[in-house]
């Protein structure tokens, strides 16, 4: 007995989601995998022909089926996964609740590992139609299962704790030896978040930006910056200071050789090559933790903070409140000090679930156990 299985698929960077799960079910022959391809419609734009997305797998040589030849009635699917709970970004008819009027049960995979506090974000990771009417939710640690039950008018029940598959693709790059030049110059990965014009949010890019810049060029080191994949977007809607900010960083990277820009759809040759993070509230403070480097968690008295299932990062990382502690810490990294390793190392254990084999192998068991009973 076969079981189908479809994932709709929008969202470039998110693809570290899918893979190892698609890569698992594929390999056992009781399972039958096609790939959705969907528009993807973010800050305010209507992208119908989703051409990032697009090539990202054409690229990758992987099949798809664009959602217009897509028929829920040819060959039903037993569930589909969606890769993300907001449904204006997609097509009415892949909507949760239709899918739900279609009796088409569906998984979700969070698409980021959520540390965000604020009651509008708690709301949009946890008590959405997505996590509402999901037949199955598979999360990072019993932790975040804990956060369902609280915020989650559902409730957990149908919640499991496998971990999350960004681990799978980045456990991949653990064994790679990077070849490092001799002396080595460390290399930054700075990844800022979205700002938004007039809103209390995660980003310190207006407030950082110039203090970056400053290091960049003034300590021997590498920087690459690699924005939030809805930066541009945002940044569309925003007008003088920030603007000029980036026009700015844009005008050094091109100056300044040491100075670089990923805006690729994969972030892990990033992950790969930096000696060091430095972030605002985001998945990256987690999903950074396997590799074994220092974490800076970049906020500020303007920003909101952490939620609940994140407040160890406080103890855990390095936190910049200020110039002076963006500083410290570059300092630190240039001595090639790391106080705060074992604090790290144990935080991990604590709040990431990374099973012996595989997410995706975990997410196999929970379906072959479960779908069509």
């Amino acid at each position: 007995m076969t079981i189908n299985v479809d994932f709709l698929f929008q969202w470039a960077p998110g693809w570290t989601n899918y893979e190892s799960v698609i890569a698992v079910l594929q390999s056992d022959k009781r399972f039958c995998c096609r790939l959705i391809l969907l528009p993807f419609h973010h800050s305010g734009v209507l992208d119908h022909e989703n051409r990032e997305a697009r090539e990202f797998l054409e690229q990758r040589e992987i099949d798809y089926i664009w959602h217009e030849d897509y028929d829920f009635a040819n060959k039903r699917p037993d569930l589909v996964f969606i890769q993300n709970p907001y449904d204006f970004t997609r097509p009415e008819r892949f909507s949760c609740l239709e899918l739900k009027r279609e009796n088409i049960k569906f998984a979700y995979i969070p698409y980021g590992l959520d540390v965000g506090d604020g009651e509008q974000n708690l709301s949009y990771q946890y008590n959405m139609d997505c996590h509402n009417l999901a037949s199955w939710i598979f999360v990072r640690s019993s932790q975040h299962k804990h956060f369902f039950k609280k915020y989650c008018a559902a409730g957990n029940k149908k919640v499991h704790v496998t971990g999350h598959p960004k681990f799978d693709a980045y456990r991949k790059y653990q064994n790679v030896n990077v070849e490092r030049k001799t002396p080595h110059t460390p290399v930054l990965l700075w990844t800022p978040h979205f700002y938004e014009e007039g809103r209390k949010g995660w980003s310190t890019f207006k407030v950082y930006c110039m203090a970056m810049l400053f290091m960049a060029i003034n300590y021997p080191i590498k920087l690459i910056i690699r924005p939030h994949p809805l930066f541009m977007g945002r940044l569309r809607l925003c007008n003088g200071e920030v603007v000029e900010m980036f026009k700015n960083l844009i005008s050094y990277a091109k100056t300044y050789e040491n100075i670089t820009f990923d805006m690729n759809p994969s972030y892990q040759d990033s992950f790969l090559n930096a000696d060091a993070l430095l972030a605002d509230a985001g998945s990256f403070l987690l999903e950074f933790l396997p590799s074994k480097k220092p974490i800076l968690y970049l906020t500020h008295s303007e920003c909101r903070g952490l939620n609940e299932s994140a407040k160890f990062i406080h103890e855990s990382h390095y936190v910049a409140s200020d110039e002076q502690d963006i500083d410290d810490f570059v300092k630190m990294l240039l001595a090639n000090d790391d106080p705060k390793y074992d604090l790290r190392m144990q935080a991990l254990k604590e709040n990431i679930f990374i099973p012996e084999k595989s997410v995706g192998d975990e997410i196999r068991k929970v379906l072959l156990s479960q779908v069509r009973k």
